[in-house]
């Protein structure tokens, strides 16, 4: 069974809407009077009518999440179609049971008391299996939620939408190790469906893969285009860029198939026909040694500032990936934000990137803690921030953790895995232009509960530690409200030899918006 598409259904709500405002508008129009600003007949051709807010009834939303973690192999290549992008094999004995190795998906819905809420489910897509199991989410009061140890991809709906739903749902693909070659933590939050994706980082250099993974969860086909950056420019892939994705089916492809020996890469992914989610797997071995696993995940669209949160510094390497999509150089800044404001680095200002090519700028000489970065550019430019945890010698065994940059939004939403022992949980918030008021606030089995309430003034961020429980209720989700638009992200940590690490953005609630807005022009 395929997934039922939200498209189809928002046309028809979108034209039907508008057919209503527009026949209403011409056939009579309040005239009122021009000082008290009301609008005037269409007919007398002296005012249009302003935008319209037009709500979609009984719609879908979808959250796509990748899969579990995985050892990657090109495998024979002569079974590889030239036409084709690579997509490798997987390694057979790598199982998320093995040790204490584990991988599932957590997601919830919150719904405000007294609001009505969507019906939300998952639903895996499996390549061996077209009929694609749904399971509901089991409801508590204003809460809905679910536990899968789903192998594959999954796609998180909420159903049964309308103008008067308030729909806050969130999810994570969640993976953890403290052996093996997958030892590390991996964490990504379920993602929006997008026609265009910036994905910042990862590297196909030997001993490392980057598994780029699309998920369509619509009713038709989309064809996805994969362009390529590295560290001399756009590259040139040996197969081709171009991978179709069957409506509610998944692809992925091998980055090391199309660019290997690449040191730093970005991919621009843009899709036709459907919108897709997209996320790369970063899997790093160093000869027998763990080299540590991430997601990547999207980055915010290239603007000259991004902002980078929760970026986590001590003891191993960090840094930034910057990417000017342009062939000009540019000139970049990059302000590290703490409680006390900025931090400035002399190596950090005005400094000069070359045009189309990844740039790495490590974040060297900062003393340890947790910032939000701010990069400001003269032109717009695609950032991530990346640390690494390794250990004291090259046979102890390292970590690496993603951070994309991310939208400035009034509400971000990030969920927090459940029934695991021994992560640190920190919530970081930075604030961008305008003085901020952010409550952070705990989705529990309970209900929502206030943890603490920041005063931001601009360009300062606070890191607020997130426990697991609350009078014996677990904490599910972290809400972040503030009343100007802030960065909120979080980190996920585990005291081992060396620290295992895992940065995780907020997600806007605005991404599952069911209104449409009309514009119409005289």
């Amino acid at each position: 069974m395929k997934i039922k598409s939200t498209l189809r259904h928002a046309l028809q709500g979108i034209f039907a809407a508008a057919f209503i405002v527009i026949f209403a508008a011409v056939t009579w129009w309040d005239a009122g009077d021009a000082e008290s600003g009301a609008r005037t007949s269409l007919l007398s051709g002296t005012k249009t009518p302003g935008p319209e807010q037009v709500p979609i009834e009984d719609v879908e939303a979808h959250l796509t999440c990748p899969s579990q973690p995985v050892l990657a192999s090109l495998g024979d290549e002569e079974d590889e179609d030239e036409d084709e992008a690579p997509v490798g094999t997987f390694d057979p004995d790598y199982a998320p049971t093995t040790g204490d190795a584990e991988s599932f998906i957590n997601a919830f819905n919150s719904t405000p008391e007294g609001e009505k809420s969507s019906q939300s489910s998952i639903t895996e897509i499996s390549e061996a299996d077209t009929t694609h199991k749904t399971h509901e989410f089991s409801r508590s009061k204003t809460l809905q939620t679910i536990r899968s140890d789903v192998e594959n991809p999954a796609v998180l709906t909420a159903s049964e939408m309308s103008g008067e739903t308030v729909t806050r749902l969130a999810g994570l693909r969640f993976g953890n190790a403290s052996e093996g070659d997958l030892r590390g933590l991996a964490a990504s939050p379920c993602l929006a469906v997008e026609a265009e994706h910036w994905l910042i980082g990862g590297e196909t250099e030997p001993g490392s893969s980057a598994k780029l993974e699309l998920v369509n969860p619509g009713d038709t086909p989309a064809t996805a285009r994969i362009d390529l950056w590295g560290s001399v420019g756009e590259l040139d892939p040996v197969g081709s860029q171009s991978v179709l994705v069957p409506a509610g089916e998944r692809k992925h492809v091998l980055l090391e198939g199309l660019v290997p020996g690449e040191s730093r890469i970005a991919a621009h992914v843009t899709a036709s026909g459907g919108r897709i989610g997209a996320a790369i797997q970063d899997t790093r071995t160093q000869g027998l040694t763990p080299g540590g696993v991430d997601y990547v995940t999207p980055s915010a669209p290239p603007a000259k500032t991004q902002a980078i949160p929760g970026m986590v510094l001590e003891d191993g390497a960090a840094g930034l990936r910057i990417l000017s999509p342009r062939d000009e150089p540019t000139n970049i800044t990059v302000h590290l934000v703490t409680p006390s404001g900025k931090v400035e680095v002399a190596d950090l200002e005005d400094r000069e990137i070359p045009g189309g090519v990844v740039a790495d700028i490590p974040l060297t000489g900062v003393t340890d803690g947790t910032y939000s970065v701010v990069v400001e550019s003269d032109d717009p430019v695609v950032a991530s921030g990346y640390v690494d945890r390794e250990g004291e010698d090259d046979r102890d065994p390292n970590d690496i953790g993603w951070m994309p940059s991310v939208p400035g939004e009034k509400e971000h939403l990030m969920t927090l895995p459940q029934e695991v022992e021994d992560i640190g949980f920190s919530v970081n918030v930075g604030a961008l232009e305008d003085d901020a008021v952010a409550q952070v606030r705990l989705v529990t089995t309970d209900g929502v509960e206030d943890a603490e309430q920041l005063f931001l003034k601009p360009r300062e961020s606070r890191t607020v530690s997130i426990k697991s429980k609350i009078d014996n209720e677990d904490v599910i989700g972290v809400l972040v409200e503030a009343d100007e638009p802030v960065a909120a992200g979080m980190a996920l940590t585990r005291d081992l030899e060396p620290q295992t690490i895992a940065l995780l953005p907020g997600i806007s609630p605005a991404a599952l918006d069911n209104e449409a807005t009309l514009l119409f022009e005289q």
